[in-house]
């Protein structure tokens, strides 16, 4: 992750903005997969929402709980990993839903 990326991740007037962000795209899909759970019987389309889902869920934790980002060098490079992992999985099921014709973004507005 760059260095840019780390700050901006660890700036603290960012962090509550990201927070609620993450929680209104989740709750976005949580009312997603209520709405078209009967629609869409794909089971890889659910399971690409309930795994975006949980990385949102994830990545809420990973920001609020400061103890990693402001450790030692090593904690914080692990954090990083883990945040940069985490962010890419997303990206992948959306990419995913995307292929399988879903676009997440413009069911959620």
């Amino acid at each position: 992750m760059s260095r840019w990326g780390k700050k901006a991740l660890t700036e603290e007037y960012l962090i509550d903005k990201y927070i609620s962000i993450f929680q209104e795209d989740k709750q976005a899909l949580d009312k997603l997969e209520t709405k078209y759970s009967n629609l869409l019987r794909e089971t890889e389309i659910i399971r690409s929402i309930i795994n975006i889902q949980k990385d949102l869920e994830l990545l809420v934790w990973l920001i609020k709980d400061g103890y990693f980002w402001r450790g030692d060098d090593k904690k914080r490079e692990v954090y990083f990993k883990h945040l940069s992992t985490t962010i890419h999985r997303i990206i992948k099921e959306i990419s995913n839903l995307d292929k399988l014709g879903i676009e997440v973004y413009s069911l959620t507005d």
